[in-house]
């Protein structure tokens, strides 16, 4: 199971990502917040639309709102 530390390491080597890794990444980023259910009910965040952006930059950074 990929874990968000997983993407840190994976992306840390790594000077500017080109697109394809972009897309990856984020997809990488959203089968981990799949993992993050609401104490509530048994629906997960990203399910639910709690996320609403992920920004992965070429850097490597990424802004998840």
């Amino acid at each position: 199971m990929l874990q968000i530390n997983d993407l840190h390491v994976a992306v840390a080597d790594k000077k500017i990502l080109n697109g394809i890794d972009i897309i990856l990444i984020k997809d990488e980023i959203v089968e981990a917040i799949k993992t993050c259910f609401d104490p509530e009910i048994p629906v997960n965040i990203y399910e639910l639309g709690l996320i609403y952006v992920i920004d992965v930059k070429p850097t490597g950074d990424v802004d998840i709102k």
